[in-house]
């Protein structure tokens, strides 16, 4: 039972989040092509300098409302009005230091008047989570699938409507607004309707408990933010958006092939919590599962990206984008190291281990930074690149070794060194193709 839950989750929402990234990568790629790298810089920039204010709104707050409403679901009416009035405050608090940071920046005004609309978008959706966490908590991935669908597909209409029509970047990000607005609305009714019905439930006691536990949640996404976003940061403020165009062309390209792994990891995450306190043999037999499947998938992509880089930026970007090569080059590997760090992560936190990945996450954003500090002004896209890379694989290391030795040790044999002899032969083979084909 459990499994067919797992696999009917997994592929409600692979389904949509691969529907939702190619739309979106579609009318991103028309975007650069039409309008170039600078408006494509800029559209990144402002999602990414976003992100880190958002951080202030989320607070964790989707691990704890997903682990524990998914443990008893008579809590749902509770930590949806808690939660909800939070996220609130907590979304006007980041608005307002958001637009602090902006007002006080060197920044254009074209390039504010994108942040603050993707900032009002962001925030919207911020709220929408909120009431989407709960599909995931009662396992029906399928009203969340509907959700991610229908946002794209008005992202995607609307946003090409407008650059057909000759506008810019500007609509594009208005387009975005509407569609978040969509999202939010859509949200709301399927919860309400489909889940529980709205209680004001008011619990200040479960409000410092969500914050104290939160917070560690919260610590851990701004360390994953600095050490995958931080090069971003630095690239606009050394080379300006026209770079950052260029790095986050392969970026994109990349982290559309790691919406497999995060669609699975979110439909397994409920199973691993119950499973862990209910039957522990039964979890370690479904991470060692998840760990093997995730080597199988992980690795033939990123050789694939590897060998193909030049003809892939090429088709879809066009030459000006040629020096993305590079930079998908050197990233292509973590695909396959995220694809595992994220099971890891997902497992720890399953088992409570929340501030052991603080820990590992704080190690590895100090590592980020330095390394940006250090690579971005000296190789420019290059040292990004490496920089992002080198993080990623220390990650692994350090993740790997806590779960094996306070968790579950893991036989290496059997989850990553057959898998890996067998995407050895996947790319000898992708490479004769791809060399015949020269």
């Amino acid at each position: 039972m459990v499994v067919k839950t797992v696999f009917r989750n997994t592929f409600a929402l692979t389904a949509a989040r691969i529907i939702s990234m190619f739309l979106t990568f579609l009318l991103l790629v028309f975007v650069a092509r039409n309008l170039g790298s600078e408006p494509f810089g800029n559209y990144n920039f402002a999602l990414i300098l976003v992100s880190f204010f958002i951080i202030v709104a989320e607070f964790g707050f989707s691990n704890l409302v997903i682990r524990d409403v998914a443990k008893e679901k008579s809590r749902v009416q509770k930590y949806l009005s808690n939660v909800l009035v939070l996220r609130f405050l907590l979304v006007i608090a980041a608005l307002l230091v958001l637009v602090l940071f902006i007002e006080n920046s060197n920044y254009s005004p074209h390039l504010k008047t994108i942040v603050y609309i993707v900032a009002l978008a962001s925030f919207i959706n911020s709220l929408s989570q909120v009431f989407r966490y709960h599909f995931q908590s009662f396992e029906v991935m399928e009203f969340e699938s509907l959700v991610v669908i229908i946002q794209s597909i008005i992202f995607f209409l609307f946003g090409m409507l407008v650059l057909l029509q000759g506008f810019g970047l500007l609509e594009v990000v208005i387009v975005y607004l509407f569609a978040n607005i969509v999202s939010f609305i859509l949200s709301v009714f399927l919860v309400l309707t489909k889940i529980s019905r709205f209680s004001w439930n008011i619990d200040f006691k479960l409000w410092r408990s969500l914050l104290l536990d939160g917070f560690i949640f919260a610590l851990i996404t701004i360390f994953l933010l600095v050490y995958t976003k931080i090069n971003v940061l630095f690239l606009e403020h050394f080379f300006g958006s026209a770079v950052v165009g260029l790095y986050t062309a392969s970026q994109r390209l990349v982290e559309s092939l790691i919406v497999i792994q995060t669609n699975f990891l979110i439909a397994i995450y409920p199973a691993l919590s119950v499973s862990f306190h209910a039957d522990k043999v039964r979890f370690f037999r479904l991470f060692e599962k998840s760990f093997k499947l995730l080597v199988v998938v992980g690795l033939p992509i990123a050789v694939f990206l590897f060998i193909a880089a030049e003809k892939i930026v090429l088709f879809i970007y066009g030459v000006e984008f040629l020096e993305s090569v590079a930079v998908l080059r050197v990233i292509s590997w973590i695909v396959p190291l995220s694809f595992l760090n994220g099971l890891l992560f997902y497992s720890l936190f399953a088992v409570n281990k929340q501030r052991a990945v603080a820990a590992i996450f704080c190690v590895i954003a100090l590592l980020g930074l330095l390394l940006n500090f250090y690579l971005v002004p000296l190789f420019g896209l290059l040292g990004a690149s490496v920089s992002f890379l080198a993080s990623e694989a220390l990650l692994f290391i350090l993740a790997f070794h806590f779960f094996s030795t306070n968790i579950f040790r893991v036989n290496l044999t059997e989850t990553l060194f057959k898998p890996a002899l067998w995407n050895a032969f996947t790319a000898f083979l992708i490479m004769g193709m791809l060399l015949l084909d020269t």
